[in-house]
Parts: C-alpha cells; structure tokens; sequence
C-alpha cells in the first residue's frame, strides 16, 4: 500500500499558517464606482503577505491607472467581502490571517473583496456605561454650578490618556490572534 506524499496529506488537510515561501494567490477584487452605479471588477494576483492597506493602494492605482480617476485617499477605504458584513481591517495584519481569506483558498476559491468608503461603514455604538440622569436648568444647584467649575480641560492634566474597551464583536480573524485598535481624539 502506498503512502500518501506530502503533498496529498497538505491538500486533504490544508495548513491555516502558510509558509513565507507559499506562492502568490488570486485574489479577485471588486469596487463599485460611483459614477452610473456601474460595477467594474479588477482582477490580480497579490501576495498572501500583503496588508489591507497595501491591498487598497494597489485598487486605488489599478483605477487610477484604468478609470483615470486620481486622487483618492486608501485612508478613506477599507476592504469588505462580497456578500457579508465582514471587514478586512488592520495596518500590520496580513490577508492570510483573516478567517474569510483562509476557508475560500482551502475550499480552492477566489476570495471577493469590494472596497468601500469608511464614510459607508455601517458602525454601531452601543452604550456599555451606567446611564446618568440628566438634571434640566431649573434642578440645578449652587453645589452643581461648583463642581462644573473645578472641570479642567483635558489638555492640561500632567497624566495620560487612557481608555478601556468593553468589549470586541464580529471579528473576522483566528482566535488566537492578537487584536489590535487604533483611536483618533477629535474635538465636539
């Protein structure tokens, strides 16, 4: 009886971590223009190894360089799958460590991303924090008008900054992947 090759047993049970040395894989991108809701799909082969933004960058100059339309800002895009609510999002993160990416190349599929603007994402803010009564003009007193008083702006306290998250859902990457979140303070 023979034995199975390497090969074969790496088909039937395909590897979640690929080696550096694995080759390039197709990965099909989409975008839906604009302009005449006409949608256009881009084609190409990308390294396993590149990033979202790397992946929005190389969109951005494939439309640049077909559409003739400049400009466009990949800080202002981030990659969706096609058909899901599920978002390729992360500086450093790889595109092969997210989940999606992983089962369409083990199932020996073409991943489909689309690239949308961060303006469209659908983001849902959920209140986790106790909810404080709020007085009206005439409730307040002499003691409430003190302590709005003692506020300091938060620009000139000597301590920094920090900030708690409560909780994290609908990732789409392994379990046993470090998370890592970016924050922007803006003024109200």
């Amino acid at each position: 009886m023979r034995r199975p090759t390497k090969r074969a047993a790496h088909r039937s049970h395909p590897c979640c971590k690929p080696l550096r040395n694995s080759i390039d894989h197709h990965i099909r991108l989409r975008q839906l223009l604009d302009h005449n809701d006409v949608m256009i799909s881009f084609s190409f082969n990308v390294n396993v190894f590149n990033t979202p933004p790397q992946l929005i960058e190389m969109i951005l100059n494939k439309k640049a360089n077909s559409l003739n339309k400049r400009g466009e800002h990949p800080q202002n895009y981030v990659l969706k799958v096609c058909g899901r609510q599920e978002y390729l999002v992360g500086n450093r993160t790889e595109i092969i460590q997210f989940l999606y990416i992983q089962e369409t190349l083990a199932r020996d599929g073409v991943p489909q991303l689309k690239l949308v603007g961060i303006d469209k994402l659908p983001i849902n803010y959920e209140n986790t924090g106790p909810t404080e009564r709020q007085r009206s003009n005439s409730d307040q007193t002499n003691t409430m008008k003190k302590k709005r008083n003692r506020q300091e702006c938060s620009w000139k306290i000597d301590s920094y900054f920090s900030c708690t998250i409560v909780g994290v859902s609908g990732l789409n990457i392994d379990a046993g992947r470090n998370v890592e979140t970016q924050s922007t303070l803006s003024p109200e």
